[in-house]
Formats: structure tokens, sequence, C-alpha cells
């Protein structure tokens, strides 16, 4: 003979008891009502999921398929020798770059633009190296420099060197940033931060 489901019936806190009752659910079935709990899981998977896409947007490569700026376009075929700067409203890039084979090297430094050096504390910052192909479209987006999340500019390691294999479509490089700086409270507590400044510039 099939058995009938039980199901908990929570008493009041202050009672202390914990009743299992009867519930006329379907035979060989057992119901438990525990909306209380399956609440807690539904915020944590929406979380959990939200938190997920949020690091995906982070570490996704971005523009890759846009069309560049003509004027951010440095062909790899004669890549300037020397120490050359990428100048930005915000920054400069100061960089060395070289081809060896299928690789690209680089390296040097950034240095911020005036409005940008007043913030002591900066939010995040990235800076990317595009690989460009010969419709002008990025074709690859490699992480050329970051800083760390709300990170005070006294402990920026502003340097850089990096190398990566060239896409075989790449004709040319280019750059691209996008970060946010922050200025101190009103008593020069970081603490007491608010945001002060955005900025932005695609490739």
């Amino acid at each position: 003979m099939p058995r009938t489901p039980t199901v908990d019936l929570l008493c009041p806190a202050s009672s202390g008891r914990r009743q299992v009752g009867r519930h006329p659910c379907s035979a060989g079935s057992r119901c438990v009502l525990a909306s209380g709990a399956v609440a807690c899981r539904l915020v944590v998977i929406v979380g959990l999921g939200l938190f997920l896409l949020a690091c995906a947007r982070i570490s996704a490569p971005p523009h890759i398929g846009k069309t560049s700026r003509p004027e951010n376009r440095v062909p790899l075929a004669s890549l300037p020798a020397g120490e050359n700067t990428w100048r930005a409203e915000d920054l400069d890039i100061h960089y060395n770059v070289a081809r060896a084979g299928d690789t690209l090297e680089i390296s040097g430094f950034v240095e911020f633009g005036s409005n940008m050096a007043k913030f002591p504390l900066i939010n995040y910052f990235r800076v990317y190296l595009h690989f460009i192909d010969a419709d002008g479209r990025v074709d690859d987006s490699k992480l050329l420099w970051a800083t760390g999340m709300r990170t005070e500019t006294r402990f920026v390691r502003w340097t850089f060197q990096r190398q990566w294999p060239i896409p075989p479509e790449a004709v040319a490089m280019g750059f691209s940033y996008r970060g946010a700086a922050t200025e101190a409270g009103g008593d020069g507590d970081l603490g007491t931060a608010k945001t002060g400044w955005e900025v932005y510039q695609a490739p």
C-alpha cells in the first residue's frame, strides 16, 4: 500500500517544536515545504550568475570586430624604431616595439595626463593593444597594462613588457583604454572618496 507523503510543518520559533504531518501528495512522492530555503538558493544562484556575467564582461577582449580609427593604426610591416609615444587626451603610452618573426614584443610605460594625474586613487584602468586587419577591423585584443581595483597612484606600477603571437590576418596595431579615477573625501580620507573622472578611448 503506498505511503502517504509527509510534509514538515514548522512551528513558531518560540515553541521550539517541529511537527511532521501528512500531506495529500501523489503516491510515492515526498513533499517538503521549504520555501525559505528555495528562495535562498534562488538568490544565491541569481547572484552568482550576475557575478560571473560581470567577470566575463570585464575579462572578455574588447572591440573585436569593430572598425578602428585610421589614425590609430601602426603598420606591422614598418614598425617605428626606438621609443615612440601614443598620445591621447588622458594619457601617453611610451613604448618600444619590435617584431620577431610572428611575435610582437612591446615594452614601455604609461604616463597620465594632467586631468588624470590629480586623482590619488584609481578605481580601475586598462590599456589594450589591438591587432587590426587589412579592412581596419580589430582582429584581436590584448591587455597591455592595468592597475588593480581601487589602487592609490603611488602604488601603481606604470611599466609594462609583453609579447604575443601576431594573428595571420593582422597588418597593423593600435591602442585603446578605459578607466576611472577618484578624488579624496573632504577630510583627505580615501575611505570616503568619491568618483571624480571616468575616461574611455576606442581603438
